[in-house]
């Protein structure tokens, strides 16, 4: 073994921790600073023979309130990786479970534009000391960043011999997973750097090809600290960024940049975002296309770009011709599940509470019948996977209900579970015996969606001269353009839409997300049509639909408006008589339908409102004419061969004996 790093009584299980990392790969200077801050805690805590108890852990992780949410998300994450370690060589060692993780918010990155791009690039010019290499340097660092994407540390260990100019191309070595990848250089890229390269050899640096290619004064790497702190001052110099303690524009906002810039580019070029993201992918050093998500962000141009795409493809055509004149020992542990674990703690959203609520009540009363006791009576030891299991079954054959639903119910009960251990780890394994109950697989069908002459349809046969028709006219319109939820519809007012251009929607999602939407003309106008016939003003803080006796409209009232617009369309177009719509079948219908617009995923991924793109997968399915297509083009590469008769036809006696058969 090597020297020992640590000094604590848990120094000798520290160190081979350290060193298991060492040989599996996964080791960083971060993670030996964050263990050796462990270290010095568990050598004033500990005493010889005693391990990391809950209490040990929940007081080092006190300790660190006054610290970044990103470095408390590091130190926590190191102490669980150990304490999962330490637990094969000591049992009584605590398990932390990923609650004890704090939440992160991902900052917005900032995209720069080509002006405070060059504004940068000019600023560093004129940086000291006077005559050196520095400011060549930090101009060139920055035009390479912006203009490749590549990773600050990436650019920073390039050598001599990783930039051939010639063939226009950078060779980036082991950076993240230790991957190795080839990057390549527009032109005027390569033309800089070639500026660089002279200025960096009339300065007489090395030309040795391990020599690194940006150099500080004493021609060593320039180091990642240096060029931020200088970064940081020139663009707060620039107005860019706030004063110091401030959050603001990154170095890594580069990458960002350039990833919008490339699809904004794409987009104008009318090219196939579907064929053209693994290849961002690639370029980028990402093992898969989900990774490239996170650097995706719906600017205002992408989602404009995205919106024309959709509206010229499949837009409803405006139906208004001219301008309208218009206490049991249960009861505490469920009220703090309720009160602080799910609200206070976890921030969830008073739909997902509610969720939760019905699924308890559900349970406590079928338990309460089962027991043949009062509801208030029931216990926790009433609460056993045999009971769980049987409450499952009734929720299917009693009451009818679906899988998911099943599944929905089930979670809520493990949430509870996973809470109840950790109030009380006495009732760990009666909870672990209700956590072993698995979801239930279920049959996944292709989701229906509406064809574009359907839509059209369905909207001509809307009687836009009477108010309520007026009403289903523009609700429909709304929701097919933005494919919002049909939640996210019934909590709108009036003032969450933008009337002025650009046209767009506030939405308040799933998660307490807020998003916008982009809204085409017609269904602007539609609902300005809709709010003067009702004499409400664009910004009244009032529900934006209402039924008859003027209350915020439900979600049953839409499903209802939908199923009657629907029956009425069915008579001019039958093929709507086989189709079950729901609102959220129109939701299935926008992701189809800008898919067909040649959308990419990631920008309906933003539309729609999902938290990751596997979710948006499930919402899209190629048609059968993209099928078609995809089938004509492969068939294009393959060789037709001629075509041979068996080896039996050649035989007329074969022939003759079967046909005597």
């Amino acid at each position: 073994m090597a020297t020992c790093l640590f000094r604590s009584p848990l120094a000798y299980r520290l160190q081979c921790f350290w060193e298991t990392r060492q040989h599996a790969g996964r080791v960083n200077l971060n993670s030996q600073r964050i263990l050796r801050y462990l270290d010095q805690y568990l050598l004033v805590e500990l005493k010889p023979g005693e391990t990391i108890t809950r209490e040990v852990a929940e007081r080092w992780i006190k300790g660190m309130e006054k610290l970044g949410v990103g470095t408390r998300i590091n130190r926590i994450s190191v102490l669980r990786q150990f304490c999962r370690y330490l637990a094969h060589f000591d049992p009584r060692t605590c398990l932390l479970s990923p609650s004890f993780l704090p939440r992160r918010t991902r900052p917005a990155p900032h995209i720069y534009t080509r002006k405070e791009v060059r504004q940068i690039m000019a600023a560093a010019r004129r940086i000291g000391p006077r005559g050196s290499l520095r400011p060549t340097v930090i101009a060139t660092l920055v035009g390479l960043l912006y203009t490749t994407g590549l990773r600050i540390g990436e650019a920073l260990r390039l050598t001599l011999a990783d930039v051939d100019l010639k063939k226009r191309v950078l060779l980036i070595r082991e950076t993240k997973f230790k991957k190795t990848r080839y990057v390549p250089l527009s032109a005027s890229g390569a033309g800089a750097l070639q500026v660089y390269l002279r200025r960096r050899r009339r300065a007489g640096m090395s030309t040795s090809p391990d020599a690194p290619f940006f150099v500080n004064l004493w021609g060593h790497h320039y180091g990642h600290v240096g060029f931020t702190t200088v970064f940081l001052e020139i663009i707060r110099q620039l107005g860019i960024r706030g004063p110091r303690g401030q959050r603001g524009p990154r170095i890594h906002d580069f990458r960002h940049s350039f990833a919008v810039n490339r699809l904004l580019a794409w987009y104008r070029e009318g090219s196939n975002l579907a064929a053209k993201l693994p290849l961002l992918s690639t370029y980028l050093g990402h093992a898969t296309v989900t990774g490239t998500e996170i650097y995706l962000h719906a600017t205002a141009e992408l989602l404009e770009s995205a919106g024309r795409r959709f509206h010229a493809r499949c837009a409803v055509p405006s139906t208004t011709r001219k301008k309208p004149m218009f206490t049991t020992d249960i009861a505490s542990p469920i009220r703090g599940f309720f009160e602080q674990h799910l609200v206070s703690q976890r921030g969830l959203s008073g739909h997902t509470v509610l969720a939760y609520r019905d699924a308890l009540k559900l349970l406590l009363a079928f338990v309460s019948q089962r027991r043949r006791k009062a509801c208030v009576a029931v216990t926790l030891e009433d609460l056993t996977a045999d009971t769980v299991r049987s409450f499952l079954d009734y929720l299917e054959r009693g009451r009818k209900n679906s899988v998911p639903t099943r599944n929905a119910r089930l979670a809520a009960i493990h949430a509870f579970f996973n809470y109840l251990t950790s109030l009380d780890p006495r009732h760990l394994a009666q909870a672990q015996t209700i956590l072993a109950i698995p979801f239930k697989r279920q049959t996944h069908r292709v989701g229906e969606y509406l064809e574009r002459d359907e839509v059209q349809k369905l909207f001509a046969g809307i009687d836009g001269r009477t108010l309520h028709g007026q009403r289903d006219d523009a609700l429909l319109r709304l929701l097919y353009n933005t494919g919002m939820r049909v939640q996210e519809l019934v909590d709108l007012d009036a003032n969450h839409l933008r009337f002025t251009r650009p046209y767009l929607v506030r939405i308040m999602g799933k998660g307490r997300k807020e998003r916008t939407c982009p809204l085409w003309r017609e269904t602007v106008a539609a609902l300005k049509a809709y709010l003067e016939k009702r004499g409400v003003r664009l910004n009244d803080a009032t529900p934006l639909f209402v039924n008859r006796d003027g209350s915020r409209l439900t979600r049953f009232g839409v499903r209802y408006i939908i199923s009657r617009r629907v029956s009425d369309a069915a008579q001019s177009c039958p093929s709507l008589l086989t189709r079950r719509v729901s609102p959220h079948t129109f939701r299935r219908t926008t992701a189809m339908h800008l898919l067909q617009s040649n959308v990419d995923l990631s920008m309906i991924r933003s539309w729609l409102g999902h938290a990751s793109i596997e979710t948006t997968n499930a919402y899209v399915e190629i048609d059968l004419e993209m099928k078609r297509k995809t089938l004509e083009s492969a068939e294009k590469l393959i060789p037709k061969n001629a075509k041979r008769r068996g080896s039996w036809h050649a035989d007329d006696r074969l022939i003759a004996w079967l046909a005597g058969l």
